[in-house]
C-alpha cells in the first residue's frame, strides 16, 4: 500500500479528508505523536483512549470500543504495534475490530522504529480490512544535518552551541527548525552571546513552563477557565510534557500552601525562605506570599489531592494525556 508523510496527512485533514483507520510508523516519536494529535483533533468528539498493544487487556479494550456515549465520537489509539510481539488473541481482536469499524470510532495504531522503517504485512492487512485507511511514515530527521543548521543559527546570532545542547534543543522542539530558530535567539541572549550549553536550554525550558503556569493560575483565580485552557493548549502545542506541567502546578500550589501556613503562624517572607530552604530571591515564593490570601487551606488541600490523582492518571490511564490535562484545569477552576 502507498504511504504518505505527516505533512500530506495534515493537508488531507485540513481538507476534511478523514479515514477510519490510520497506521503511523517511523523513527521520530514527536512526529508520530503530532500525527496522532492532528487526527484526534479532526475526529468528531473529544474522547481519546490509549492502549498498549504489547500489554493489552482484551476485556477492557472491548468494553472501551463497544460502550460509548450516545452520538459521541471516540478515538482509540493503540501504541507499540509490533507484529512479532503480538499474541494471536490480540491480533485476532484487532482484525475483528477493523473488519467493521463502528461509525463513532477512529482507530490509530502507532509503531516506533529506531532502525529501518517498514510496514509489516500484518499492518498492511489491517489497513486493507478497514476499507478506509491511511499509512503514515514519520521518518526520523537527519540529526547530524539538523545539528549543523542549528549551529549556523547560533553563529548568526553571535554565539556558539555545543552538540549536546543542539541535540537537546532539537528534541524539545520536535526537530522543528523554525521553532529552533526562535529559541536560539533567546538562548544566545541567555548565554550572553558566548557558547550555548545544555544547562542554558534546560533553564529556558523550565522558565517558560513556570511563566505559563503562573499565567494559568491567574486565569483560574479569576474563574476564567477559557483563558486557563488556552494557556494549557499553548504549552501542549509547544510540546511541554504534561507531567512537567503537572509537577510545576503542584509546586506552585505547595508554595501557596506554605505561604498560607507561614502567614497563619505570623512568619514573614524571610522566615519562609529559611524555613523551607528556598533559594534566595526566588520569585515563585514572593508570588505565593502575595496571592495566598485568596485561598483557604481546604481549597489548597483539595487542589493538591486533585493534582496527585492527575499525576497517577497521566502515568497509568489509557485516556489521552491532553484530555486528562484539560479535564483537570476545568476541575481546578471549580475549586
Amino acid at each position: 500500500m502507498k504511504s504518505i508523510s505527516p505533512e500530506l496527512l495534515s493537508e488531507a485533514l485540513r481538507r476534511g479528508e478523514k479515514k477510519r483507520f490510520y497506521y503511523i510508523t517511523g523513527g521520530d516519536e514527536y512526529l508520530i505523536e503530532r500525527c496522532v494529535r492532528d487526527i484526534s483533533r479532526a475526529s468528531e468528539g473529544d474522547e481519546r483512549l490509549r492502549f498498549d498493544a504489547l500489554n493489552l487487556d482484551s476485556e477492557r479494550f472491548e468494553e472501551a470500543v463497544v460502550s460509548f456515549p450516545f452520538l459521541a465520537g471516540r478515538t482509540v489509539i493503540i501504541e507499540n504495534f509490533k507484529t512479532r510481539s503480538l499474541s494471536a488473541e490480540t491480533a485476532a481482536l484487532f482484525e475483528e475490530l477493523l473488519r467493521d469499524i463502528p461509525d463513532y470510532l477512529t482507530v490509530i495504531m502507532t509503531s516506533y522504529s529506531d532502525g529501518r522503517v517498514s510496514v509489516s504485512k500484518q499492518a498492511q492487512k489491517l489497513a486493507a480490512l478497514s476499507g478506509s485507511s491511511e499509512i503514515v511514515i514519520a521518518a526520523a530527521p537527519d540529526v547530524s544535518r539538523a545539528g549543523k543548521i542549528v549551529a549556523g543559527m547560533a553563529k548568526d546570532e553571535g554565539a556558539g552551541i555545543t552538540p549536546r545542547a543542539a541535540r537537546l534543543l532539537l528534541s524539545l522542539v520536535g526537530n522543528d527548525l523554525q521553532t529552533a530558530k526562535m529559541e536560539i535567539k533567546k538562548l544566545a541572549a541567555l548565554a550572553r552571546y558566548t557558547t550555548i550549553e545544555e544547562q542554558h536550554v534546560q533553564r529556558l525550558t523550565a522558565k517558560s513552563t513556570e511563566s505559563s503556569v503562573i499565567d494559568m493560575l491567574r486565569a483560574l483565580e479569576r474563574s476564567n477557565v477559557t483563558a486557563a485552557l488556552l494557556v494549557l493548549r499553548e504549552m501542549l502545542g509547544d510540546r511541554t510534557d504534561p507531567l512537567a506541567i503537572t509537577a510545576t502546578l503542584n509546586t506552585a500550589y505547595i508554595n501557596l500552601y506554605r505561604a498560607k501556613l507561614a502567614a497563619a503562624k505570623g512568619v514573614g517572607i524571610n522566615g519562609l525562605f529559611a524555613l523551607f530552604d528556598y533559594i534566595k530571591d526566588d520569585r515563585k515564593v514572593s508570588i505565593a506570599v502575595n496571592r495566598q490570601r485568596g485561598y483557604t487551606f481546604e481549597r489548597l488541600e483539595a487542589v493538591l489531592e486533585l493534582l496527585y490523582q492527575l499525576d497517577l492518571d497521566l502515568k497509568s490511564s489509557p485516556v489521552d494525556r491532553a484530555l486528562l490535562m484539560e479535564q483537570a484545569v476545568v476541575e481546578l477552576s471549580a475549586r
